[in-house]
C-alpha cells in the first residue's frame, strides 16, 4: 500500500550507514519526478531507489512496476440506465478547501437518488447539500462499492479505494495554482491513471454529465501484476 512512510524514511538512511541492505520506492503519487524526500535519500550511498514511472527511470531510479500495475480497464456496461447513486469526495487537506469540485458536481447530481457528499472543509452555504467533512473509511469505501458512479479527488488512497471497489472514477484533481493544494501531485496521478485508462480526468470547469454517464458505464478489474523485484545491493557503495 502507498501511504505515507515517515518513519520508515527516517530510519532507512540508519540502516543503509550500518551496511543493511536498503531500498526506497518512490509514491505512486510521483509521476513527474522524485519528491524532496526522495531526492534527498537519493544522494545517500547505500540506499537502492525506485520510480514506479518508466518515464522518468534512469541509473539512479530504476523502475521495477508500479502499484497500479494490479489494476486493468474492464468490461463495459450495455445498459442505457441512467445512474442514480453517487459518491463525491474532495479529500480532508486542512487549509485546502476544494469548492470548485463541488460547485462542479451539485448541479449534475441534483436529481440523482442518492450521493454521499464527504466535503472537506469547504464552506456549504449555497450548494443545498448535506455535506460531512470527512467520512470514516470503511462507511466510504462501503459507498464507493454500491455507487454508480464516484467523483473523487485524485489522491492515491482515494483513486485506489475507487479501483479497488471496481469503479473507473472521475478524477477532479487538486491544483497548486488554484489554492486547493501544496503542490501539483494529484494531476500527476489522474494523468497517469487517465493514460492507462483506468480512471477519467476532468478539471471542475470541463465536467459534464456524458462524463458521469460514460464513466458509470466502465469498471475496472484486478489483474496479477509482474512480482516487484528489487536490485540486489551488492555492489552499490556504503558509507565507511
Amino acid at each position: 500500500r502507498d501511504e505515507a512512510r515517515g518513519a520508515e524514511e527516517i530510519g532507512l538512511p540508519q540502516a543503509a550507514l550500518r551496511g543493511t541492505p536498503s531500498h526506497y520506492i518512490e509514491s505512486a503519487a510521483r509521476a513527474d519526478g522524485p519528491s524532496m524526500t526522495g531526492k534527498i535519500i537519493a544522494r545517500i550511498p547505500g540506499i537502492r531507489t525506485y520510480t514506479q514511472y518508466p518515464a522518468w527511470a534512469d541509473e539512479k531510479w530504476q523502475y521495477r512496476g508500479s502499484i497500479f500495475d494490479e489494476y486493468e480497464p474492464g468490461p463495459r456496461e450495455r445498459s442505457t440506465r441512467r445512474p442514480r447513486r453517487a459518491v463525491v469526495s474532495v479529500g480532508t487537506q486542512e487549509g485546502y478547501p476544494f469548492a470548485a469540485m463541488i460547485a462542479a458536481a451539485v448541479p449534475l447530481l441534483a436529481d440523482f437518488a442518492h450521493v454521499l457528499w464527504q466535503t472537506g472543509h469547504a464552506d456549504l452555504s449555497g450548494f443545498g447539500i448535506d455535506g460531512r467533512p470527512s467520512v470514516a473509511h470503511a462507511e466510504l469505501r462501503a459507498a464507493i462499492r454500491d455507487a454508480d458512479v464516484v467523483l473523487t479527488h485524485a489522491g492515491v488512497g482515494a483513486a485506489l479505494t475507487a479501483l479497488e471497489a471496481g469503479k473507473h472514477p472521475i478524477l477532479v484533481p487538486r491544483r497548486a495554482e488554484a489554492h486547493e493544494h501544496i503542490d501539483g501531485h494529484q494531476v500527476q496521478v489522474a494523468r497517469e491513471l487517465s493514460r492507462r485508462d483506468l480512471a477519467t480526468l476532468r478539471l471542475p470547469e470541463e465536467l459534464t454529465m456524458a462524463d458521469i454517464v460514460e464513466a458509470a458505464a466502465r469498471s475496472v478489474q484486478t489483474t496479477v501484476p509482474p512480482q516487484f523485484t528489487l536490485l540486489p545491493t551488492r555492489g552499490v557503495k556504503t558509507p565507511r
